[in-house]
């Protein structure tokens, strides 16, 4: 039986916490995130590689009327 449903292997992680992003995999099970993290030793009948891709888990959009604000603004 597979670890996960879909598993992300490679993706540049971006949490939204501050924190410098990172490469990691993500583990998916019935369409929630269920691991982030080194995942290489876990299985799933579907793997996709993002390497490249930004990932990000848990992005709530702060919504503005001053969109251009993202270009300068580092939080």
């Amino acid at each position: 039986m597979a670890d996960f449903d879909t598993l992300l292997r490679n993706g540049t992680i971006v949490d939204g916490t501050g924190s410098p992003r990172h490469q990691a995999d993500i583990g998916l099970r019935d369409g929630r995130i269920a691991a982030i993290g080194d995942l290489s030793s876990k299985s799933s009948d579907r793997v996709l590689d993002i390497s490249g891709q930004i990932v990000a888990p848990g992005f709530i959009d702060i919504h503005t009327h001053y969109d251009a604000q993202v270009f300068w603004d580092p939080t």
